[in-house]
């Protein structure tokens, strides 16, 4: 009766070391695979956060220089997106279309801030020129 006994008391000792080792590779594949996730998120913030960069410098370039190219302009803006600029006017006198709210002025289109940046690049030419006289 007591090697029964030490053997059934060996046997549960053995389920319960098996069960946690099971339960242990659960969670260690659960932390893995958190942490996988984790590295995948902020990889992909990353690279969202280079090309919104990239989109940001591409359109002030293209503001800067007063770009006419149409596509060039349809490329980094996509649909449905809403530029909201200084509305100044005595500057704009809403030549540029586009809804004025107060201060600002809502574009919504790619028209609409190609003439925008022509407006705003007549007004720096201008005062560039007077500047200079």
């Amino acid at each position: 009766r007591n090697r029964e006994h030490a053997r059934n008391t060996r046997l549960r000792k053995k389920a319960y070391v098996e069960e946690l080792k099971r339960t242990l590779t659960e969670l260690v594949a659960q932390r893995d695979a958190a942490d996988l996730e984790k590295r995948q998120t902020a990889q992909r913030e990353l690279e969202q956060r280079e090309v919104r960069f990239r989109v940001i410098e591409e359109f002030l370039k293209l503001r800067g220089r007063n770009e006419t190219v149409f596509p060039r302009w349809a490329a980094i803006l996509e649909d449905g997106f809403v530029l909201t600029v200084p509305y100044v006017p005595s500057l704009y006198k809403n030549t540029t279309g586009g809804e004025v709210v107060g201060f600002e002025q809502k574009l919504n289109s790619v028209e609409l801030v190609m003439a925008e940046s022509t407006v705003f690049s007549d007004f720096l030419q201008s005062s560039r020129g007077s500047a200079n006289a």
